[in-house]
């Protein structure tokens, strides 16, 4: 375990992120999960958010 400290508001980032992941689809696109936690431009996160959709791989290549 390392903790690294900042001037933030100590959060629980996996907590944050299961939160936000179970919120897809509910209050939040798959697109916008992607731009949060992976720092995707939306134009990126949409297109991967797509093919994960259609099944293909998540970097965004047919195959």
């Amino acid at each position: 375990m390392r903790v690294t400290f900042d001037d933030s508001i100590i959060t629980d980032t996996s907590a944050e992120k299961r939160q936000d992941m179970a919120e897809v689809g509910v209050t939040m696109n798959a697109w916008e999960y992607r731009q949060k936690w992976y720092g995707e431009d939306e134009k990126t996160a949409k297109a991967r958010a797509r093919g994960l959709a259609r099944g293909k791989a998540s970097n965004g290549e047919d195959t």
